[in-house]
């Protein structure tokens, strides 16, 4: 293999170099004269133009890939700036979503506070609620040491949704009225004066069922249900529903009484538990 001889390479681009700058020369004093460029000088311009080329181009490539390069860098920093834009535009997004659901939260639970004048109840916030038993259970930052206790009535968004099955000192477990031993103990229930048993919940139709109705009275759709307070497990008063459909007829002592929730099981955020009856708010 033939070594590379540099130093003939350096003669050979420092004549090109000085041919060069004499044609430079040579034309710019016939341009100055007014001479008309000789057969010599045509020869050395187009030879000068020829290497300038020969120069030029590569460095134009060049400069145009590396132009091009630099642009797709920005490009991908660009992208990644507005990435991290959007990302932190849908975190806040998704952060405002949940206190407009928190402060919706509050407002309702404030209404109800304001609807529970004739009892002591104690606010808490719901700290625990498992997918596995999203309908049957859930668990609240009070226990004994704000003194609730087993049995106590639960009321969020506008209406009973179950009551204190376990106490420990600073939470205690709610089972609901739409689980599957919510209702194992029925819940009496009152219709315009009229008494029957709060006894079960379909869960498909979102409905509880009150039976055992002692009078034979008509009902209407919109009719309140509440707490009747006899028995004494349960306060009296306390809203359950509202009367959306009956079956049977108003003397048979097996028909039913549909009712719609009145409270929001699906996204209960905060409660109030009643302590007492009659003690003021």
């Amino acid at each position: 293999m033939k070594h590379i001889n540099v130093s003939k390479i350096i003669i050979i681009a420092l004549l090109i170099i000085i041919a060069s700058f004499s044609a430079i020369s040579l034309t710019g004093r016939a341009y100055l004269s007014g001479q008309r460029p000789n057969t010599l000088m045509h020869v050395l311009n187009d030879g000068t133009g020829t290497v300038d080329q020969l120069f030029t181009k590569p460095g134009a490539w060049f400069d145009d890939k590396l132009s091009a390069y630099q642009n797709q860098i920005n490009a991908a920093d660009q992208n990644a700036a507005l990435k991290k834009k959007l990302v932190a535009q849908n975190t806040q997004d998704s952060q405002l979503s949940a206190l407009e659901k928190e402060n919706a939260a509050l407002r309702k639970a404030l209404n109800l506070q304001g609807s529970l004048a004739n009892f002591k109840t104690l606010n808490a916030t719901v700290i625990t609620r498992a997918p596995s038993s999203w309908n049957d259970t859930l668990v609240i930052d009070a226990g004994t040491d704000s003194g609730l206790k087993t049995g106590m009535a639960v009321l969020a968004d506008g209406g009973v949704i179950g009551r204190v099955t376990q106490v420990n000192s600073t939470n205690s477990k709610v089972e609901l009225l739409t689980g599957a031993n919510g209702l194992a103990d029925k819940v009496p229930a009152e219709i315009d004066n009229d008494y029957g048993l709060l006894a079960s919940y379909d869960a498909a139709k979102n409905q509880y069922v009150v039976s055992n109705m002692t009078a034979t009275g008509s009902f209407s759709v919109g009719d309140k249900v509440v707490t009747s307070g006899l028995g004494g497990n349960w306060p009296s008063a306390l809203l359950l529903g509202t009367v959306i459909s009956t079956s049977g007829q108003a003397s048979d002592a097996s028909r039913k009484i549909y009712v719609k929730p009145a409270a929001s099981f699906y996204n209960v955020r905060f409660v109030s538990v009643v302590l007492s009856q009659g003690a003021g708010s």
